[in-house]
């Protein structure tokens, strides 16, 4: 009992550190060429002290009860694994020798296929880091049978179960495994049960955004990147660089400013001032601090690089991302300071950690980083192009990339939790007091428990995608594309 206690406790722990090292998301690519979804990277965790004896411990518990003498694999990833497994087999007081397979012999040297003490008679035992369509595997056994050897096992780390695995059954092997994919969930075919656990109400919210643009259009000419309503006023941002103040009432206009730059980003509202980025060119912006009341600017600083998101305010301060770039600038004097570079264009709004006023990023080309309030880099995780804001909950970091994974990694270390993929194109997603409401294509809404990823629920409420998910009175407001809108509960 103790011994299964121990082999649990050892798997479940390599398994963590696969999750955390040994998987890769969006990067890397596939024999078709497109970048995959996901893909193993196993020699982050083989070659590792910790890694190299957890798995010899597990390849040694599948094989300890056979008769062979030799232990060995396809080159290059069986060989750290007959490495290690060897030592551990030594200690354990069984003298075994390894061997691996050349995918080709050298040109040169003794030009050997099989390196090791390979002989005739040998009963071996072939392990792997992975299988899947298995080339690798036959063409070592194809070698191997020319030196006359017999196969008493084979043993993988991890088995897709796939056409590899079906195919050295139907020969005849005895096939084992330590993982499979669906150990780590990977692209588990689910059933899901529905509960009916949200309830949508269809409401009519008057002077919605659609109402509202309708009667700006009568009103002025160009194309709109933002708007935002204050107090009885609305504010339009033009991408040409002008900037309107409407009156609420009559849509009138209060006030004109032209910037003479195009407008690159949403405007933020900071009491009674305007904070308006815009694109000067030749990888220069200019960030315009303008009044609500007359219209006037107060003030504007240059910034390297394109601002392409709304400033987030924090403290004494605007968190400012630009190309690349993220700047701090005072919110009394607008000094501003350079404070990080990423190794792509920040793609997501700054969102803080407050207990430790971390700080956390997404660039275009992956990358996820944790940010001391001073810009220096605490870590850096790369989970494929981030595509919603992340959330914070507790311990907990939350985003949905391009591939359409919902990811919750550990705030302060950045590794992996849980994973759940789903199945529809996702545009949104908020948090309701322990789940996640997702909005995705024509009219799904997707119900996830925040402990663990699982779906709850899942319906459509029409044809038309959904937009957008905000919180609006104190409640759960659901926005689809053709304007109509629905409050969200749990039931």
């Amino acid at each position: 009992m103790d011994e299964e206690k121990s082999f649990e406790m050892v798997k479940e722990r390599l398994k963590k550190l696969i999750f955390i090292n040994g998987l890769k998301w969006g990067e890397g690519l596939n024999p078709d060429g497109n970048i995959p979804k996901w893909i193993f990277d196993l020699r982050e965790v083989i070659l590792t002290p910790e890694g190299a004896k957890l798995v010899s411990i597990l390849f040694y518990d599948k094989i300890k009860d056979i008769d062979f003498n030799m232990v060995g694999g396809p080159s290059l990833a069986a060989e750290p694994l007959v490495t290690s497994l060897i030592m551990h087999l030594y200690k354990k007081g069984k003298n075994v020798s390894g061997f691996v397979v050349r995918k080709q012999p050298n040109n040169f040297g003794l030009r050997k296929k099989v390196e090791g003490p390979i002989k005739n008679g040998k009963k071996i035992v072939i392990i792997d880091d992975a299988i899947n369509a298995g080339n690798s595997m036959f063409d070592a056994i194809e070698s191997l049978k020319k030196e006359g050897c017999d196969i008493i096992k084979i043993v993988t780390l991890i088995d897709f179960c796939k056409s590899g695995h079906h195919k050295l059954i139907e020969e005849g092997y005895n096939v084992d495994y330590v993982f499979n994919l669906e150990d780590f969930e990977l692209e588990e075919n689910k059933l899901y049960r529905y509960k009916n656990k949200i309830l949508l109400t269809e409401v009519d919210i008057s002077k919605n955004e659609e109402e509202i643009l309708q009667k700006i259009d009568k009103s002025i000419r160009g194309e709109i990147i933002d708007f935002k309503v204050f107090n009885n006023l609305i504010l339009v941002a033009l991408k040409e660089g002008l900037l309107y103040c409407l009156n609420n009432d009559n849509y009138s206009i209060k006030w004109k400013l032209e910037l003479g730059d195009s407008i690159s980003a949403p405007i933020f509202i900071d009491n009674k001032i305007a904070i308006v980025p815009a694109y000067s060119g030749l990888n220069r912006s200019l960030l315009f601090f303008v009044s609500i009341d007359n219209g006037t600017i107060l003030d504007y600083i240059r910034i390297k690089g394109n601002i392409n998101l709304t400033p987030l305010l924090y403290n004494d301060s605007y968190l400012l991302c630009s190309s690349n770039y993220l700047y701090k600038v005072n919110k009394e004097n607008h000094y501003i300071n350079l404070i990080f570079e990423a190794s792509g264009t920040i793609t997501t709004i700054p969102i803080v950690e407050n207990a430790k006023e971390i700080i956390y990023i997404s660039s275009s080309d992956g990358n996820l980083y944790a940010l001391d309030y001073n810009g220096k880099e605490i870590w850096k995780k790369h989970y494929d192009k981030i595509k919603t804001t992340p959330l914070i909950k507790d311990e907990k970091i939350i985003f949905i990339t391009q591939t359409n994974i919902v990811f919750c990694i550990d705030k302060y270390d950045g590794n992996l939790i849980w994973f759940s993929e789903l199945k529809n194109n996702a545009f949104d997603i908020k948090l309701m007091s322990n789940y996640l409401v997702i909005g995705c294509f024509r009219g799904y809404i997707i119900l996830l428990d925040i402990s663990n990823g699982r779906v709850l629920d899942s319906f459509k409420i029409s044809n038309h995608s959904i937009k957008e998910i905000k919180n609006y009175n104190n409640k759960l407001l659901v926005k689809l594309e053709d304007g109509n809108h629905y409050f969200a509960e749990i039931r």
